[in-house]
């Protein structure tokens, strides 16, 4: 009996022609989780770190020292509308700006003169869009630009033209707020500043990746019926392993970290933090975006992509 090769080579040729089309169906059904996204586990893991601590240094913990300095519940989570987030964000129009750093600071007594919701004593941040040759690893942090604006307790954002303001709140929380921090540091290169343990002064983000956690998953969310209307910005803090750069060492321990989560509105005044995770029907078709990591020179990113300082400070 002869065998029909032009059957089996045509049927062979359909099949291979199915297994492509079903690749390349799959392959465009993985949208790209965003640079900054940082699993559900991990990110309640950093949160429990800074207030926790381990069972055992439950007094030492980040959030109990400060506590106990400032002897108030000061500000360590702000839900930030994404409109207010967005404005700021499409009005850095220089073309040079590419990087976005955030100082950790502490109010003063004079603060609500300039920022009415500001809580004398209390922590907040500073952001300072700034520049980089080349926003990739080996060319952050780059230089600070000439604008500084302040995210207050309820979330609005405040372009604080007196830059001394700046540097004044900016100085309160090294000066204050850092030793207690400092006592929480493991000794090790990148934990040093001037020789000495330090904890984190600022950390760098790439505004490309700002934009992208801002815009296209906020769109794609919302084209899923999730709708974002908020982002959480909690402070946080390695665990005592640190992060792993190209699976070989551990970095930046017990570091004091920013941990961004979306945010949607519940009732009139409540807020639940969404996970991307979730929407487990729109998860699992999510992959995760190549990690930026190198250890030259130390310049090592967080998994959410943020570079600390110290080690690497302008």
């Amino acid at each position: 009996m002869k065998k029909n090769y032009a059957n089996i080579i045509g049927n062979r040729c359909f099949l291979v022609v199915v297994i492509l089309v079903i690749s390349t169906i799959n392959l465009k059904a993985q949208r790209l989780l965003p640079h900054m996204w940082v699993a559900e586990s991990e990110g309640i893991k950093r949160q429990d770190w800074f207030k926790e601590g381990t069972p055992a240094t439950k007094s030492d913990s980040k959030y109990n020292l400060l506590r106990n300095s400032l002897n108030f519940d000061f500000t360590h989570s702000i839900i930030c509308p994404v409109k207010n987030l967005r404005d700021f964000i499409d009005g850095i129009k220089d073309p040079n700006l590419n990087i976005l750093r955030f100082y950790f600071a502490e109010y003063d007594n004079n603060s609500g003169n300039v920022v009415p919701s500001a809580i004398a004593n209390d922590m907040t941040l500073i952001m300072v869009p700034g520049s980089a040759p080349d926003p990739n690893p080996k060319n952050l942090p780059g230089t600070d630009g000439k604008d500084y604006y302040n995210i207050s307790p309820n979330g609005d954002i405040t372009l604080i033209t007196d830059k001394t303001i700046v540097e004044g709140w900016i100085n309160n929380f090294n000066a204050n707020l850092m030793q207690e921090l400092d006592k929480t540091i493991k000794d090790a290169p990148e934990n040093e500043s001037n020789g000495v343990p330090s904890d984190t002064k600022s950390c760098f983000y790439r505004l490309s990746d700002f934009k992208e956690f801002l815009d296209s998953e906020i769109v794609h969310q919302d084209s899923i019926g999730v709708s974002i209307t908020g982002i959480q910005i909690n402070f946080c803090s390695n665990d005592s392993n640190g992060i792993t750069c190209n699976g070989k060492s551990h970095f930046y321990k017990d570091r004091l970290i920013l941990q961004f989560e979306y945010t949607h509105k519940k009732g009139l005044n409540n807020y639940d933090v969404f996970y991307i995770e979730d929407n487990p029907d729109d998860f699992k078709h999510r992959q995760k975006q190549t990690p930026i990591c190198s250890t030259l020179a130390r310049h090592v990113l967080t998994s959410d992509n943020a570079l600390l300082c110290p080690d690497n400070c302008p």
